[in-house]
């Protein structure tokens, strides 16, 4: 949820889509909006209030002002604070219920974008040949996030696109985040409501989850890690207010 209405961010992730190549460009794209927490109005002046609902009124307004035209993209506000696990289930209830035929998801945060560019028909294509262990493919952000690697996790690597050398490979691993991630939909929605309380980070409940599924040498939960570091790139969307 934004502090500025700048839509500078969202704008620089929206547009790093760009570089999915194989991804329709008519692909459709959802954008939630959450509200406050009422709990962290109760130090603030009227004043300080009205600015802070002001300013995401505007955001809103300058959101919709971009992509009113825009079929493909879909903004979706919330009258209540949701926290990122009751948004993200929101959006993909209004999916499976008005895109019934999508199998496979981004789910991007509005201060990660794309670096570099990623082959999207070949991670799509993986999935497909995979269908009962490759759930979630995360991105990592630069060499120093870990890979943290599951189980006999050299036995399952998987390449992606043919096998010639230097090729980027998937990798089983422990981590779950909510950093910028691809999903089989219909797991990914199973997952996320399993948490049952949904205002919070799912990263928070999900990778215990994660570490204790892969401890218990039963496989782990199909969570996959794209070896190539630096494919997301962080804006600081908690003390940024845009450009």
């Amino acid at each position: 949820m934004p502090s500025h209405p700048s839509t500078y961010m969202i704008e620089k992730v929206i547009n790093s889509t760009k570089l999915l190549t194989g991804l329709s460009p008519t692909a459709p794209i959802f954008i939630t909006i959450d509200d406050f927490l009422l709990d962290s109005f109760n130090n603030l002046s009227s004043a300080d209030q009205e600015e802070r609902l002001q300013s995401l009124e505007q955001y809103t307004i300058n959101l919709y002002n971009m992509f009113l035209y825009t079929p493909h993209v879909h903004i979706i506000p919330s009258m209540k604070h949701l926290h990122v696990g009751g948004s993200v289930v929101k959006a993909l209830n209004l999916i499976e219920r008005n895109f019934p035929t999508v199998r496979y998801l981004y789910q991007l945060q509005h201060d990660y974008y794309f670096g570099k560019e990623l082959d999207h028909t070949a991670l799509i294509s993986e999935m497909k040949n995979n269908p009962d262990k490759l759930n979630y493919i995360l991105f990592r952000n630069s060499y120093r996030t870990p890979i943290k690697p599951c189980g006999t996790w050299d036995q399952e690597i998987i390449t992606v696109g043919d096998n010639q050398t230097n090729k980027p490979s998937l990798i089983p691993t422990s981590k779950y985040s909510d950093n910028n991630h691809l999903v089989q939909f219909h797991w990914y929605k199973e997952t996320i409501e399993s948490i049952i309380s949904l205002a919070r980070f799912p990263e928070n409940p999900l990778q215990v989850r994660a570490k204790d599924a892969c401890a218990s040498r039963s496989g782990g939960m199909g969570l996959y890690v794209y070896s190539e570091p630096g494919m997301i790139v962080h804006l600081d969307g908690r003390n940024s207010q845009g450009a």
